[in-house]
């Protein structure tokens, strides 16, 4: 056999599938059904902004605590972004799929006719093949960058529903501080009845607009 992938792009696609989460395509394994880093980053991210204040004095304000990891898992708008997501990243990987597919069959065809080609032929067809493969390494480095965007679009949007909801909760309910306690010990011990996610929560996902990625705050 004349022509193959060459290792950099096996290498490449590799790199590129773990990274994101799309079934392997030079192996033609079965899809591995990984999450998204969204839920993470998520869980991560999410509230630090839900912080209102950033100290306590000693004059006796009101304080609530937040499980963020909780607040942002069940809320409405995190599932609606992670279906968007997900949904997207299916159209991503039969568009990698097709490619990889349009190229190994490529490759396929003039493996089977390299001798009776004449080298003139040879050196014409394997420039093509050439030209095929860096397109698809091309759209590849492509996609990495959009999938890393609507990610962070997607995050942004979330967390801005959250920051809001948050502010409103706090002036409604007059509260002067709200910490996000996470799973990396921000915060190490508080009483029960400082915790407001529950309640939090309900308002958040009951102002919750639906696919418009929105929150009506009243």
């Amino acid at each position: 056999m004349f022509w193959e992938a060459t290792e950099h792009l096996r290498v490449f696609f590799e790199f590129f599938i773990e990274s994101f989460g799309l079934t392997r395509i030079v192996q033609k394994s079965k899809p591995q059904n990984r999450r998204s880093q969204l839920p993470l980053l998520l869980s991560s991210a999410a509230l630090v902004v839900a912080v209102i204040g950033v100290a306590l004095s000693m004059g006796g304000e009101k304080i609530g605590i937040v499980r963020t990891a909780d607040l942002v898992a069940d809320y409405k708008g995190m599932e609606d972004a992670r279906k968007i997501f997900e949904d997207q990243q299916k159209g991503w990987q039969n568009e990698i799929d097709t490619l990889e597919a349009d190229f190994r069959q490529t490759v396929n065809v003039l493996n089977a006719e390299w001798s009776r080609l004449s080298k003139s032929e040879r050196a014409k067809r394997q420039e093509l093949v050439g030209a095929q493969e860096q397109n698809l390494v091309r759209y590849s480095q492509t996609l990495e960058a959009r999938v890393q965007e609507e990610e962070s679009r997607l995050i942004e949007g979330v967390l801005n529903q959250v920051n809001g909801a948050v502010r409103e909760y706090a002036k409604e309910h007059g509260f002067d501080v709200i910490y996000g306690a996470t799973t990396e010990g921000s915060i190490l011990h508080a009483e029960e009845h400082l915790d407001i996610t529950d309640g939090l929560l309900e308002e958040l996902n009951a102002n919750y607009s639906g696919g418009s990625g929105k929150t009506d705050n009243k």
